[in-house]
């Protein structure tokens, strides 16, 4: 309960200052808004010993840290009627940094640790996008609600790779795909004074997680799936922009953004080479991150 109010309390800080634009996207309009970012995440799962979550309740344990890289992202907005509008949210970020640790345990309760090393993370992508439709309930001068429904998807792509010096991981190269994708739902908020424009947008979906992975040195995985993994899941976005207007249809913008992520209790279905696929009890995904960049907005 209380990686939930945390999660919470993050999306609402930054949530306190996001985006709409309905009143900036009237019937026939377009708004543009392409921006570069620094973003960081985190992406974090176990797995039990067996389907029962039991022998022992966490077996192996993933976690990359510290998942660091150059982001660009673009947010499109349509007028369809002065109420009624479309809306495109795009980023894609390269990962250039980050470490993962993976730790195996004998007991439950994360106790008797027989393997533990740590690797390189320093490549890999997080692509996100949604799509949705809004509608403005509220608007007055300087001030407009809009609520919107619609689809979101990302995937990310992370690894473990050898550590310079180490002769023995030179040839690693494991790499872990994961897909969360369902129904987004938010409201977009939009204040404007003569100069600013702070738009606010919290949302949260409600989403279907699977991943594969190829575990490239072990000998017994099945390659190039070696396990997949399959849970419900959901997540939290909150996002700011803050748009300083130089004309009618031109703003210089500052983004940020946060987003949490989580997978619950669902299946590992490992494959091997020489016997049947086994399952067991994918413990849970937690994934956090969050960005900060520089943009433009235009409106035509």
């Amino acid at each position: 309960m209380k990686n939930y109010t945390k999660a919470l309390a993050i999306v609402w800080l930054f949530g306190f200052f996001e985006p709409c634009f309905a009143q900036d996207s009237p019937k026939g309009k377009f708004d543009v808004q392409p921006y570069v970012a620094y973003n960081q995440t985190n992406l974090k799962w176990s797995i039990a010993g067996n389907k029962e979550g039991k022998n022992p309740n966490v077996l192996s344990e993933l976690e990359w840290e510290k998942l660091k890289g150059p982001q660009f992202g673009l947010n499109l907005k349509y007028g369809i009627t002065n109420k009624l509008i479309t809306k495109l949210d795009f980023a894609m970020m390269d990962i250039t940094s980050g470490r993962v640790t993976d730790t195996d345990y004998s007991q439950d309760d994360r106790q008797g640790i027989f393997y533990q090393e740590f690797f390189k993370a320093n490549k890999g992508t997080d692509l996100s996008l949604a799509l949705a439709i809004g509608y403005t309930l509220y608007s007055t001068p300087g001030i407009s609600i809009s609520p919107f429904l619609g689809y979101d998807f990302r995937k990310q792509k992370v690894f473990l790779l050898g550590r310079e010096g180490v002769a023995a991981e030179q040839l690693l190269k494991s790499s872990y795909q994961n897909n969360w994708q369902g129904i987004i739902l938010g409201t977009d908020l939009n204040l404007q004074t003569q100069k600013l424009k702070y738009h606010i947008s919290l949302s949260a979906s409600l989403l279907d997680y699977n991943a594969k992975a190829n575990w490239n040195l072990i000998e017994e995985f099945a390659k190039p799936v070696s396990f997949k993994h399959q849970a419900n899941a959901f997540s939290l976005r909150g996002q700011l922009k803050v748009i300083y207007t130089l004309s009618q249809k031109f703003g210089l913008a500052l983004h940020f953004g946060s987003i949490y992520a989580k997978a619950f209790k669902g299946t590992d279905e490992a494959y091997y080479v020489s016997r049947s696929a086994v399952q067991t009890q994918l413990n849970g995904v937690k994934s956090f991150g969050y960005s900060a960049g520089v943009g433009f907005s235009y409106h035509f």
